[in-house]
């Protein structure tokens, strides 16, 4: 199986090389398709579209364990590489798979809509290809094999599950004794580990900082239990449309009344009232 291996740290990232490798140990043909440089909080962007000025991408070499995987620098956020690669616009490339990581640094809760890890996974499900997202807790140095048990499971799950399925990993830095190759299905917290805040304001300037949000967790959720030493998979969408009958607030509005108008040769038909 053809896999795109994508993150937000850009194509130099350890974390992409490590993943890169693992996958192909797994038995997948991994094909690195990543930003060229560092593009985190990206989302899911894909960056302006010029129709005249063509996207950088050019074919790179990957250092240990990576040698020999086929990898390209895309100029543009992580969201355009796995556009790019669904789009059949990295040369032959046709992969049934989208993985994105490894991202240094957890990834739990509703901040993940920032997440250019968990935005390029999701930009591969808008054209039918499932993903995954993998997020490792920091410390130092890192950990990046240890990602190789849940990595397999993740997979396994993603198989047996419908296309275009996307799947949000988090593993903790020092697992919980027993936990290892046991990925705990769990909701996303209302924030995640941490939120950016304003920590000074001056003339033209804005200095922005990340802060713990200090908020009573659910235990079931991913920040709890990543927090707790325990992997965590989240299964996770794009975006949907809302019916109006699921938002509380919202009154329904009166069905329009019919109307008869004229009709070809005089004929009388319905119509609904304007509004």
């Amino acid at each position: 199986m053809t896999v795109v291996v994508t993150n937000d740290d850009g194509v130099d990232s350890p974390g992409i090389h490590v993943l890169a490798a693992l996958l192909r140990s797994l038995g997948h043909e991994p094909v690195v398709v990543a930003p060229a440089r560092d593009m985190s909080g990206a989302s899911a962007a894909i960056g302006k579209i010029e129709l005249d000025v063509p996207t950088q991408v050019r074919r790179v070499t990957l250092p240990p364990p990576a040698t020999d995987i086929p990898a390209y620098a895309v100029e543009g956020p992580p969201g355009l590489a796995a556009l790019l690669a669904a789009r059949r616009g990295i040369d032959d490339v046709e992969p049934s798979l989208v993985v994105s990581g490894i991202n240094a640094g957890t990834n739990t809760g509703q901040a993940i809509l920032h997440s250019g890890t968990v935005g390029a996974a999701l930009t591969g499900a808008s054209f039918g290809l499932s993903g995954l997202a993998v997020s490792l807790a920091v410390t130092d140095p890192m950990p990046w094999d240890a990602v190789e048990p849940w990595l397999a499971e993740a997979l396994e799950l993603l198989a047996a599950a419908p296309p275009a399925t996307v799947l949000n990993v988090n593993v903790p830095a020092t697992p919980r004794k027993g936990e290892n190759g046991s990925l705990r299905w769990a909701t996303l917290d209302r924030f995640g580990s941490f939120r950016v805040s304003v920590a000074e304001r001056r003339e033209s300037l804005v200095q922005l900082e990340y802060r713990s949000t200090d908020a009573d967790l659910d235990p079931s959720s991913d920040t709890a239990l990543v927090d707790a030493g325990i992997a965590t998979v989240t299964a996770i969408e794009g975006i949907r449309a809302v019916p109006p009958e699921q938002i509380p607030f919202a009154e329904p509005r009166p069905a329009p009344e019919a109307r008869l108008a004229s009709g070809p040769r005089g004929e009388a038909r319905a119509e609904p009232a304007d509004g």
